[in-house]
């Protein structure tokens, strides 16, 4: 009970240092502020409400790929697709516990697998957006490797895999190697800060 009026009263309590930043859009230069979301965003974890001025900062900015990695962030925090995962769990649970000896038993178990599986569907933690102009994606982890073909900024691909320094990606339908600096993820847990080479 304490930890859900916990709960309550910190999301009704204004956080004093996003106040703070929205206060500085108005009078700081924007590239400024951005930098503060990026910190705040750093330093807190992710927060909807950063990721949403963040977003308005990057389009005031012109960054529009950014701006749409911040949206596609936001759309991550405010998603709801662990309910069918936890609606999944509990068909499964009645069916095994309630219904062993009825006909409806056999029904039960794919049913809720079918019912997870949209958990999992189209889980937008693992895509990106490739944020710089004409990048080349490589059949190996290694830029001396075979040119497979080449993205363009602003292109989404799936993140199959992560290794040092490289992403495996997936973008309509072919696979292939890619320098993790030029995606940006729409994972919230992943940094917004931009290594540029």
């Amino acid at each position: 009970m304490i930890a859900l009026l916990f709960l309550l009263c910190s999301c009704l309590i204004p956080d004093a240092d996003l106040e703070e930043i929205k206060a500085a859009a108005a009078t700081e230069p924007i590239a400024h502020v951005e930098q503060q979301y990026i910190q705040y965003l750093a330093q807190h974890g992710s927060s909807l409400e950063a990721y949403q001025g963040l977003e308005l900062v990057l389009k005031e900015e012109g960054e529009t790929e950014r701006a749409y990695v911040a949206k596609k962030r936001q759309e991550v925090l405010s998603s709801k697709s662990y309910i069918w995962g936890l609606l999944g769990g509990c068909i499964a649970f009645l069916g095994l516990c309630f219904l062993p000896q009825s006909r409806w038993y056999i029904l039960t178990i794919p049913m809720a697998m079918a019912i997870s599986s949209l958990a999992f569907s189209n889980d937008l933690r693992y895509k990106g957006t490739v944020i710089f102009a004409s990048v080349g994606v490589y059949s190996m982890p290694s830029d001396r490797s075979t040119k497979l073909f080449s993205l363009l900024k602003g292109s989404d691909v799936r993140i199959i895999e992560q290794r040092v320094g490289f992403l495996l990606i997936e973008w309509n339908a072919k696979q292939g190697w890619i320098k993790n600096t030029m995606v940006l993820s729409w994972d919230p847990k992943q940094s917004f800060v931009l290594i540029e080479e």
